[in-house]
Parts: C-alpha cells; sequence; structure tokens
C-alpha cells in the first residue's frame, strides 16, 4: 500500500472513528473502493450493483433527514 493509500485509510478511520458512522467510497459502478466501519450487512449489499444504489440513495435520504431535524434518527 502507498504512503497516500495509507493517509487516505487512516483519515476514513478518523472520520468514521470520530463521527460513529460507516464512511465508504464506491467507484462509478457503485464497487466499494474503500470503507471503515462497515457492516456486515451494508458491506454484502454494496457488493451488488444494485443493491449499493439503493442503499446510497436510502443512506443519502438518511443523512438529508438527520441535518433537517438536527438529531438522530432511526430508519
Amino acid at each position: 500500500m502507498s504512503s497516500v493509500a495509507h493517509k487516505n485509510r487512516e483519515l476514513l478511520a478518523a472520520i468514521a472513528r470520530e463521527s460513529g458512522i460507516a464512511v465508504v467510497l464506491v467507484d462509478r459502478d457503485g464497487r466499494e473502493v474503500a470503507g471503515e466501519n462497515n457492516s456486515s450487512i451494508c458491506r454484502s449489499l454494496m457488493a451488488s450493483p444494485a443493491l449499493s444504489l439503493r442503499c446510497a440513495e436510502d443512506c443519502g435520504k438518511a443523512f438529508e433527514r438527520v441535518h433537517a431535524s438536527g438529531e438522530a434518527i432511526e430508519y
């Protein structure tokens, strides 16, 4: 692993650790290229091109709801 890749992984880990959320980077085809604090269910869903797009959509909606309300939500 290059030093840049290592630093990027450390950054993702720090963001995930400090925020308590999963951080997943995907390529343009929806394949996971890096992730931290990613649960096994998310990892399984992200492995499927069809499901990964739905997952991203649902997580995006959840983020918008949290941002709008300013508090934790359940989904």
